[in-house]
């Protein structure tokens, strides 16, 4: 059951990656989360070693290990993202009031249901 809970999150998220994540005003230029894809790649080997990793039959303490830590990746690197979109080429400095104003639910969707899909990973993993 929490696999299927976990991965359903995991998919989730990725749907979230398709919806606007930073913008100052939509009419001018915005960005998806693909668009992090290729300049932070800690987000998609997050998303594949949870994939992977999540269904092995065989646990162990290795394997609980590598899916915790790509389960940790996707919503760390999402607040890496956060703090920092706007910091080399609008503001030049991290600002969390621009940050929380210029972000939208593509961001928020991904980020949320990751972290939620980790909390309940590190809930299960606790159990056993």
């Amino acid at each position: 059951m929490d696999r299927k809970v976990i991965v359903t999150l995991l998919c989730f998220g990725i749907v979230g990656l398709f919806f606007p994540w930073f913008y100052f005003e939509k009419s001018i230029d915005y960005t998806i989360g693909l668009d992090w894809i290729a300049s932070m790649p800690t987000l998609s080997i997050g998303y594949v070693l949870s994939f992977i990793f999540i269904f092995i039959k065989s646990r162990s303490k290795v394997t609980d290990f590598i899916t915790l830590m790509g389960l940790l990746a996707i919503p760390i690197t999402c607040i890496y993202k956060f703090l920092t979109w706007h910091t080399l080429t609008i503001t030049g400095k991290i600002d969390i009031l621009v940050s929380l104003t210029t972000t939208h639910y593509g961001f928020y969707l991904t980020f949320l249901s990751s972290l939620f899909a980790a909390g309940l990973y590190i809930l299960h993993f606790k159990k056993e």
